[in-house]
């Protein structure tokens, strides 16, 4: 019976330890297709740490060329600042806002094009948080 009612405890505990743990910031991504959202595959909550890196799923979004993009981020990226890279091509960082609007590239069919969110004003100077998604033909 004591073994049964630790293992109920162990189990009830479980959700709510896991709770204790810092939430970590997502992105959004949206066009006329619809929006995705994804959490940091990398976050780091301070510059000294600590820090997580955990895998991800690159979610997709279908575009056509000239489609506005909004690229929205949690508030706690905000206080950083956070870049936006189209391809490996980075654009102008982002200060005092969670929004950013792009005009969608070309994408050629079969192909994607990989959009990555940089939080800035991590460890070394480098990325406090890092979000990876796509953009898709239409």
């Amino acid at each position: 019976m004591k073994r049964s009612l630790g293992a109920l405890a162990a189990v009830v505990a479980a959700p709510v330890l896991a709770g204790c743990e810092r939430p970590v910031p997502a992105v959004t991504l949206a066009a006329d297709a619809g929006s995705v959202r994804t959490t940091a595959a990398a976050w780091c909550w301070g510059p000294a740490g600590p820090c997580v890196d955990r895998p991800s799923d690159v979610p997709g979004l279908p575009v056509r060329a000239g489609d506005w993009l909004l690229v929205a981020v949690d508030p706690d990226v905000v206080e950083r600042g956070w870049r936006v890279l189209l391809d490996g091509v980075p654009q102008p960082p982002v200060t005092g806002t969670t929004t950013l609007e792009l005009v969608a590239p070309r994408v050629a069919p079969g192909g994607r094009v990989e959009v990555v969110v940089e939080a800035l004003g991590g460890p070394g100077g480098g990325p406090s948080g890092r979000w990876a998604l796509q953009l898709l033909p239409r």
